[in-house]
């Protein structure tokens, strides 16, 4: 949650940020021995979750023209947390975040043997976030993705996809790389059809449009703009299983547009483009 300084808060702030007048500081601690890692962090953390301007950063607005704002640091340690998770027991524990609290998350889910304990289910991953945990960090994982490259073996679009990217790049692309190239490709061929790049003559003749690229087919749903397109499971490999460096999942199932929330559950008349409205 993201909320604006008070008056004495952006007094401070503002007195802080000119080098003349701040007063820095830092604390050292000298331990008499080698600390447990889970105890060191415990304590610190016991500490950043009681006091809330530990937990958070400033936030300039533009051009100076509101006050300063305090916003939440991304998650960058779970070990306060896990060992609640673990002391209630659950047999699926399911797992929203992404980017790099997602790695970190998958780290410390392997130390504290996280992954002996439960099902995890990771809602959106990429294989970005399986190299920069490390080989089987994600084993057992269950997660859902847009595109994984392993669909090449699937479908003719995704081989030429691959690729051509895999020539250009040395490396496979990644599920995001995927919806980049088939975003770009959906609307230069509509505009190229419609001989127009006008933009609400584009979206007239997008609504509704229906498209096959790198996986199954997908269409652009009129009354709200959705593209309506099929997501996959993936599960995580063990490090011995994978037979490259890229080999971190197994595609082992697939939902596709029957998984849709419809228009009409969204507030929108499903008879009705959204450019009408």
């Amino acid at each position: 949650m993201v909320a604006r300084m008070n008056d004495a808060e952006a007094i401070m702030w503002a007195v802080e940020s000119d080098p003349f007048l701040r007063s820095d500081f830092m604390n050292l601690m000298v331990l008499d021995a080698r600390p447990d890692p889970r105890r060191l962090r415990a304590a610190i953390g016991g500490v950043i979750g009681a006091y809330r301007p530990l937990r958070q950063r400033v936030v300039r607005p533009p051009l100076g023209l509101a006050p300063p704002t305090w916003a939440p640091f991304p998650a960058t340690d779970y070990s306060q947390f896990i060992p609640k998770v673990q002391a209630a027991k659950p047999e699926v524990l399911f797992v929203g975040n992404f980017g790099s609290p997602q790695v970190t998350f998958a780290k410390q889910a392997v130390e504290f043997g996280l992954k002996q304990q439960m099902k995890i289910v990771v809602l959106n991953t990429e294989i970005t976030m399986a190299e920069a945990a490390g080989r089987g960090v994600f084993d057992g994982f269950h997660a859902g993705t847009v595109w994984y490259w392993t669909l090449k073996d699937k479908y003719p679009g995704a081989k030429a996809f691959f690729d051509k990217f895999h020539a250009r790049t040395q490396r496979v692309p990644s599920g995001y790389a995927s919806v980049s190239y088939t975003t770009t490709r959906l609307i230069a061929d509509t505009a190229n059809e419609i001989k127009s790049a006008d933009l609400a003559k584009l979206t007239a003749a997008l609504e509704g449009r229906k498209f096959q690229y790198v996986k199954g087919p997908e269409q652009i749903r009129a009354c709200d703009h959705s593209n309506i397109q099929q997501a996959f499971v993936l599960r995580g490999k063990p490090a011995e299983a994978m037979k490259d460096k890229w080999d971190f999942f197994d595609v082992i199932g697939e939902v596709g547009a029957e998984a849709i929330e419809p228009c009409k559950d969204e507030g929108f008349d499903e008879a009705v483009p959204l450019s009408k409205t």
